[in-house]
């Protein structure tokens, strides 16, 4: 019993095949984490970028206003 949950019984090899499926799965889920997180890299540059560009406009808006 696993928390309270009845589990049946598995064979040596049917608890090998389920081990190698676990070990795949959080594998891919790495994989999957590291695109994540580099993308989430990107995004944050592009939009330190483009808060840059607002800025460096906003400022020639108001220089060209108060002449």
């Amino acid at each position: 019993m696993i928390e309270g949950v009845k589990v049946p019984k598995r064979t040596s090899d049917e608890s090998r095949h389920m081990e190698a499926l676990l070990r795949n799965k959080i594998e891919k889920l790495k994989k999957k984490l590291d695109e994540v997180r580099q993308e989430n890299s990107n995004l944050k540059t592009a939009l330190e970028k483009e808060r840059g560009r607002s800025e460096y406009y906003r400022r020639n808006r108001i220089e060209a206003g108060s002449d």
